[in-house]
């Protein structure tokens, strides 16, 4: 997406990697924070509230467009982790699984 920066424009798509420690800064307007995916960081501007899930070192997926140099989301998902759904599995939805 960093190379296609141009190309995309201020159309929507998704992002993904992994938050950068020590990048979180909570304001009002939002939350600021970098994220990293195969040695490449983002500056994140995220417009709205975060996930309770959400802190330094967890892998996220990002929607929204780029502002500039910095990528603008209006929506955080949190990727859950094998581990996370061994320690959590109340918290882990059967979506997409039938009963």
């Amino acid at each position: 997406a960093v190379d296609r920066q141009e190309e995309l424009g201020d159309r929507n798509f998704r992002l993904q990697g992994e938050v950068v420690q020590d990048s979180v800064r909570e304001e009002p307007t939002g939350t600021f924070f970098s994220v990293v995916h195969n040695d490449v960081v983002v500056d994140v501007d995220h417009v709205g509230s975060s996930p309770t899930l959400f802190q330094p070192g967890i892998p996220v997926v990002l929607e929204g467009h780029w502002n500039g140099e910095s990528f603008k989301s209006d929506r955080i998902l949190v990727k859950h982790s094998e581990v996370y759904e061994a320690d959590n599995p109340d918290r882990v939805d059967d979506y997409g699984t039938e009963s």
